[in-house]
């Protein structure tokens, strides 16, 4: 990056100070993942919890789906459930995938078992990022978009490249521990949830790494006018 590049514009703040410890002219103007979904804010007070869903958008989110239902199964306490989906998803294919282990679609894009509701919707998204407590989050851009907004992102392995353990533990290293990888599947993750729950000065914590390390909205048009001033573009 050094001998290559003139000017360097990172996705953090963090990554351009690191560069410029080593001499690159580097700088953070924004990330543009931040512009479109509304401004940051406090957590919302829900009774009982909201808990978003990200299963993220690829072939795989039918299997990262299931998996994060069986992390549900170990969360005892009362909780709503938002899942959203991406629109490239088959919501009747995602409720047949869980059925076997329990889960029955009812009215709607709803999910019933025992006690738990999850509900699925193509048009949550933003929802789940302004509501939630905290997210499961099995996503990339998805989960650092969660953690932008303030809302602690606990993670696991699942299938496909976007969820392999170097993957989540990079996004936790670069998020700063706002989104939380946890090894030890589905107990230690109910856990962790139940601990996220019970602790809001944790959550508070978490989601002010979240915000400071992703930045607020504005990116987009920060970089435009930086490339017009410096390039002439």
């Amino acid at each position: 990056i050094r001998h290559f590049a003139s000017r360097v514009l990172t996705r953090d703040a963090y990554t351009a100070e690191c560069l410029r410890a080593k001499g690159i002219d580097a700088r953070f103007l924004g990330n543009p993942i931040m512009d479109g979904i509304g401004e940051p804010g406090p957590e919302k007070v829900t009774e009982p919890p909201v808990i978003g869903l990200l299963p993220g958008s690829r072939d795989e989110a039918d299997h990262n789906f299931r998996r994060i239902l069986r992390v549900i199964d170990g969360v005892s306490e009362p909780a709503q459930y938002l899942c959203a989906l991406s629109p490239v998803l088959d919501i009747e294919k995602m409720a047949e995938s869980v059925a076997a282990d329990g889960w029955t679609r009812t009215a709607g894009h709803l999910l019933q078992k025992d006690d738990k509701t999850v509900q699925m919707g193509k048009d949550l998204f933003e929802t789940v990022l302004h509501d939630s407590t905290l997210v499961i989050g099995m996503a990339g851009t998805a989960n650092e978009q969660a953690a932008g907004m303030g809302r602690p992102v606990v993670s696991f392995v699942g299938a496909g490249a976007q969820t392999t353990p170097s993957r989540m533990i990079d996004q936790e290293r670069l998020l700063g521990g706002a989104a939380a990888y946890i090894s030890d599947f589905p107990e230690g993750v109910s856990r962790e949830i139940s601990y996220l729950l019970a602790h809001p000065e944790e959550r508070e914590r978490r989601g002010a790494v979240g915000r400071e390390r992703m930045g607020p909205p504005g990116g987009a048009k920060k970089i435009a006018e930086f490339l017009m001033q410096e390039f002439g573009l």
